[in-house]
């Protein structure tokens, strides 16, 4: 078979570029180099062709995600029966030369023909955002290319293709060889054609999943592949289901952070409507930044606003040969045709529009001139068709503005034609055009394209007005607030933060980053190259690295391993070292590059210039992960060796400097050992490597980093030999250690249970003992509390017989907190007090700190605020003198729970907020949760529920993730009253009933809390009979009101008992917990409460008594006030008291406005009404308020009305029976 020879045949739509080459994306750049293949100018620096891919420089080694395509002809025997040798070789080129055309007009390339297979590479050496849609569209084609030719010659010649998508390793062979592909993608894609039957098209899952949406598939099922452990799925391609480039658009997210370009666009279309003067606005921006999403804004507001005409049209990479196709569709859809259509009903519906009422009525041969103008610009047969060019394009033009003069005189026209960059000449004069013949009219012309669209065409000055809008990047605020409505806020701050990093504000990265979380396709908090990026996502990222100088693309891999940040002097240095061998480079030329990433939109420089981000972590990950594995490895290596080198000869090494020698060597070394070796690195890596980052572990363990700690310790576990050693014994226990802090518990226990095993045969006691003392923290974790205290005392036993005294005071101190949990406090007492004369026996100050923090827990739970207040004191100041900022910021935190209980708000939320940032910066997802639910608290009881709302949903979620169920159960009570709060009060008792639920079966807290919440929510909207039943799933002997939670409860029955009627026991029950302790006074719930009976009783004296108590009480919150001043304004109207009566109702409708309490609010005009009906004196306005507002909330409030009601005719009697 004779070698194929280049071919530059013009081919039925590929024509999008210059016409020289008439290959896709083409341009010409001024004083450039000609590409030897297809003649085409190439901009100065370029790696490859940008019209048809051909290598410009030496190409070295790259691992891309590639769709191969790998087709096989059969059918040679009944061909060759009857023909000359010869005439069959002429005629199977002729196939082939087809079959090669049809692949290279998709954007393939041939990487090889052997026999009678081939194989394409689409995706390398030049990367499109649509690699997989080419390819299956490419192999339909051929398909469709060879039963054309089989029919021709009357032979069954057919083929069978597979194409398959994923990362292959490309580049030259060193022994000599082309640019080709290696990898399992590559086998795969062979095998998916073998498996085809001959005419079908097979592909595999990931290029199904990336095409799904504009190709019609239907499923053949899992294949066993020969050569392959597992199965593969395929699916039969049959059709294209809608042109190139239109793909599934994502709509789904609402437009955000656009407020400054609608106002400029806005006010061009206004200008345009009112003066009646065309304007042409162009919005640039990179792929996935929003242009369409914009553009389909502005187009709404132009058509609700101001009536216009929309008409939308897209240009297209490839496949469409109509030159004109953008306007096209934009006028098709303007007469309402479709593209299946057949001439003649274009033509009917043309001269439908052409003669509309709302049109110039044309008629006779200015109508058929018109029509035939408009079928020729839709690219179908008419009379047209053989012209002159330059006559046609006339003829075009003028029917287009013919077609839109007479709807512009009586509405404004607003034409869209997307993607302008892929757009030819034609395209580009008809637009020209049509701005000045229409320019005396409201016609807007808005165009969307990629930089640097503005080389390709600059429109003609003119009389029209000229707008362009660079569409930049999402500001943060903007982009976490489209993250916000893509997962509607059910994402915790430190996820947030990690995808706003990595899609660098692009809305179509967000939704990628999103739907691949709500897919389970990846660890998304893992960052960098670990976690799986959608390969659709990888691919619009490679192309547009792709258009990268040589120089910028060396400089932005070397970025890309140095870190997301970083100097630039590093960057000079790394290029300066030259340790991937491709060529030194000075500084003159590493700046230079580095300022064209910048005014690409890659990096972002400080104010000074020296210190580099990238914008998109996503743009990072995908330029590390084409590097191969030992050029990554060999540029690790000369970082950290640069960094042991000059950084590390003090007495005592800086945490930055560990860090980057545990990351680089670390990196370094994990390719070493998976390649068996790298040639330039030396062979102690491992050692090395082992070394910095086990002292990074340890200090990020110390500083309570459990997340890098974690990484950290896991990378160490992966160097070490499998085999029992000390060494490997005290990685496992390290990451355990961590994965149970980040509450892991499933990982941590087998890895503690791992280092067990191995300190056994070591017969290391010690090891033995830490490994129980991790067990111990596991299980209290999960809730086996009784087996948690039984391990842990294994653990101080084993821990004082090998004479780790340390060891014993830590395992005594984690003791006491599972007696804590488990609910036995004064065993609790005992062990915590114990392991603090332990830990101050060593002169341990940082177990003293702990031991202190957890004894002001203690004290903090069972109602001792000023011991909890002087531990945390203690605590607090011995962790800032040691530096333990992770201790220091626990102990805080408490100290924030402390004011909640005592009612500061204000500095309980701002402690909250404060740990909060401090807690995400060391990676304490527990901590952090307990900050989120500090401040839903606060916020809940300063009446900011609507805010109350969002923080318990996300302190709800991050319990459930860590599985805390205690904590779970107490952020969805803080919902739940949030949720009721706010008038969303069905919504609030489901979630307080599923907290009812969670905490069945649980001990302590976990199974009170619940019903503890519904009854109170049920007697905040007067439903006692509500309350009562759920106070009736807990006991309410023995309380005391002095425990956190317990005073709730009897406050709740009591309540409830009040607007039933029942006042004895009601007061019993509230006056019990009214009883101050000896540390503190009585919650303002509690005396608001009792305040309530007492009216009721017509103890008026009692209730003006707790009213002035609550007023002035630091525990009470605005609900507290609001509830007691209603109850004695309830009296003084009974006693006909009735200004008196009015400043008090005033005074709580002030309270509760100010706040979003809807069910305050309400219960206010409730009680205005029903007291006043109560004596005779109807409020009709507040009955009317009160009615409104109810029936709003879906409540009926019948046990406040019973109080309200029952005040002001109890105090009525009393004053009667006192006259």
């Amino acid at each position: 078979m004779r070698t194929l020879r280049t071919h530059r045949r013009r081919v039925p739509g590929v024509s999008r570029g210059c016409e020289r080459c008439h290959v896709p994306g083409c341009r010409s750049y001024a004083g450039s180099v000609i590409c030897p293949s297809c003649g085409a100018p190439t901009p100065d620096g370029a790696r490859f062709c940008p019209s048809c891919g051909h290598q410009l420089q030496v190409q070295v080694d790259e691992r891309r995600i590639v769709t191969v395509l790998f087709a096989d002809l059969v059918g040679f025997t009944g061909l060759s029966e009857k023909r000359d040798p010869e005439q069959v070789k002429l005629l199977v080129d002729d196939c082939f030369e087809a079959l090669v055309e049809d692949i290279r007009s998709f954007g393939g390339r041939v990487d090889k023909i052997v026999g009678d297979a081939i194989v394409a590479l689409f995706g390398a050496p030049v990367a499109h955002e649509d690699d997989p849609e080419r390819a299956v569209r490419a192999a339909l084609q051929m398909q469709g290319t060879l039963r054309s030719r089989a029919e021709r010659l009357g032979a069954r010649l057919q083929m069978r293709i597979g194409v398959n998508t994923g990362e292959v390793l490309v580049g030259a062979l060193r022994a000599g060889g082309d640019y080709t592909a290696m990898g399992d993608v590559v086998n795969t894609a062979s095998r998916l054609q073998t498996a085809a039957e001959p005419g079908q098209v097979l592909v595999g899952p990931a290029t199904h999943a990336a095409t799904t949406d504009v190709i019609e598939y239907e499923p053949v099922g899992s294949l066993e592949v020969r050569g392959r452990g597992v199965a593969v799925e395929a699916w039969r391609a049959l059709a294209p289901l809608v042109p190139p480039g239109y793909g599934r658009r994502a709509t789904r997210a609402p437009l955000v952070g656009r407020d400054g370009e609608m106002g400029l666009i806005g006010h061009a279309l206004e200008s345009a409507v009112v003066r009646r003067r065309a304007a042409l606005v162009t919005l640039i921006g990179e792929a996935g930044v929003g242009k369409s999403r914009l553009a389909g804004e502005v187009a709404r507001v132009a058509s609700d606003d101001h009536g216009a005409v929309v008409l939308q049209g897209r240009c297209v990479a490839y496949g469409e040969s109509n030159a004109w196709w953008p306007v096209a569709e934009a006028v098709r859809s303007g007469v309402g045709a479709s593209l299946d259509d057949p001439v003649a009903t274009v033509r009917s519906r043309v001269v439908d529009a052409l003669t509309s009422p709302d049109a110039a009525s044309l008629e006779g041969d200015e109508l058929e001139r018109v029509t035939n103008g408009l079928v020729h610009l839709m690219g179908l047969e008419g009379p047209l068709r053989g012209i002159d060019p330059a006559r046609a394009r006339e003829e075009v033009t003028r029917a287009v503005v013919r077609f839109l003069e007479p709807v512009l005189e009586q509405r404004p026209v607003m034409m869209v034609i997307a993607d302008l960059h892929w757009a030819s000449g034609p395209v580009f004069e008809l637009l020209a055009a049509l701005l000045e013949r229409l320019v005396d009219s409201p016609f807007l012309l808005l165009t969307t394209a990629r930089p640097p669209f503005r080389e390709s065409w600059a429109p003609p000055d003119g009389r029209h007005n000229t707008l362009v809008v660079n569409v930049d990047p999402l500001a943060r605020d903007a982009a976490r607030d489209l993250l916000d409505r893509l997962l509607d806020g059910r994402v915790d701050s430190a996820l947030r933060e990690e995808l706003l990093d990595r899609s660098g504000g692009n809305p179509l990265f967000l939704e990628e980053l999103v739907a691949l979380m709500s897919s389970g396709g990846g660890d998304l908090r893992t960052g960098g190259p670990q976690a799986a990026l959608p390969d659709t996502l990888r691919g619009l990222v490679a192309a547009r690295l792709d258009g990268l100088t040589r120089g910028e693309r060396r400089a932005l891999e070397d970025a890309a391993v140095y870190g997301r940040q970083g100097t630039v002097d590093a960057l000079v240095l790394m290029a300066a070292a030259d340790r991937a061998g491709h060529g030194k480079r000075s500084a003159e030329e590493v700046t230079a590059a580095v300022a064209g990433l910048v005014d690409k939109e890659i990096l972002v420089l400080n104010e000074r210039g020296d210190w580099y981000t990238f914008r998109s972590d996503l743009v990072r990950e995908v330029a590390y992960n084409t590097l191969t594995k030992v050029a990554r490895a060999l540029r690790h290596y000369g970082i950290g060796e640069y960094l042991e080198r000059n950084f590390t000869w003090g007495t005592e090494v800086s945490d930055g400097i560990v860090d980057g020698l545990a990351h680089h060597y670390g990196a370094a070394a994990e390719v070493v050992t998976d390649l068996d070796g790298v040639h330039g690195i030396p062979t102690d890596i491992v050692e090395r490597a082992l070394r910095w980052i086990t002292e990074g572990a340890r200090r990020s363990e110390a500083g309570d980093m459990h997340v890098v700690s974690e990484r950290l310790f896991d990378r160490a576990v992966s160097l070490l030999s499998t085999d029992a050693s000390p060494e490997r014994v005290a990685m496992l226990l390290g990451r355990a250690r961590a994965r149970a802090e980040l509450r892991h518990l499933d990982d941590a226990r087998i890895d503690a249970e791992a280092a067990r095993e191995l300190s056994l045969q070591l017969e290391d006691r010690r090891g033995h003992a830490q490994a129980l003392l991790i067990l111990g923290s596991i299980e209290e974790k999960e809730g086996d509390l009784d087996l948690a205290v039984e391990t842990l005392r294994e653990a101080e036993d084993e821990f004082t017989a090998s004479g780790d005294r340390a060891g014993m005071a830590e395992a005594l101190r984690q003791r006491g907190l599972a007696e804590l949990f488990s609910g036995d406090t004064e065993a609790a007492r005992r062990t915590m007090a114990a392991a603090l004369d332990a830990f101050a026996a060593l002169a341990d100050r940082r177990g003293q700190a702990w031991a202190l923090q957890n004894l002001a827990w203690l004290a903090y739970l069972e109602g001792r605020p000023s011991e909890a207040d002087r531990r945390i004191d203690e605590s607090v100041e011995m962790f800032a003198d040691i530096g333990d900022s992770g201790g220091w910021g626990w102990a805080t935190g408490l100290r924030g729970w402390v004011r909640f209980h005592q009612g500061h708000w204000e500095e309980a939320d701002a402690i909250g907020e404060r740990i909060l940032v401090e807690a995400q910066g060391r990676g304490d997802r527990w901590g952090e949760g307990m900050m989120v639910l500090l401040t839903a608290s606060t916020r809940l009881w300063s009446g900011r529920a609507a805010d109350a709302v969002g923080r318990a949903q996300e302190a709800l979620e991050m319990f459930h993730a860590l599985g805390d169920v205690d904590r779970e159960v107490q952020s969805a009570a803080v919902l739940g009253r949030a949720l009721v709060a706010i008038g969303a009060v069905g919504e609030g008792f489901r979630t307080l009933d599923l907290a009812v639920e969670m905490g069945r079966g649980e001990v302590g807290s976990a199974a009170t809390l619940g019903p503890t919440a519904v009854a109170a929510a049920a007697v905040s909207v007067g439903d006692p009979e509500r309350a009562l039943r759920a106070v009736a799933l807990v006991s309410v002997d023995d309380l005391d009101p002095s425990v956190v939670g317990e005073s709730d409860r009897l406050v709740a029955l009591g309540l409830a008992l009040a607007q039933l009627g029942r006042l004895d026991d009601a007061v019993e029950h509230l006056q019990q917990a009214a009883t101050p302790s000896m540390e503190e006074a009585p919650s303002g719930y509690a005396l608001s409460a009792l305040a309530c009976a007492s009216a009721v009783a017509g103890h008026v004296a009692e209730v003006e008594r707790l009213c002035d108590e609550v007023r002035s009480a630091g525990r009470a919150t605005y609900l507290d006030r609001v509830t007691a001043l209603l109850a004695l304004a309830s009296c003084r109207v009974g006693a006909c008291a009735p200004d008196a009566a009015e400043e008090l109702f005033d005074e709580a409708a002030v309270l509760a406005d100010a706040t979003d309490d809807r069910v305050a609010q309400a219960l206010v005009r409730l009680a205005r009404a029903e007291a006043g009906d109560a004596v005779g004196r109807p409020d009709r306005a507040a009955r009317s308020d009160a009615t409104r507002r109810l029936a709003e909330l879906g409540i009926d409030a019948g046990g406040w009305r019973q109080v309200y009601r029952g005040a002001a005719l109890a105090a009525g009697a009393a004053t009667t029976g006192a006259v």
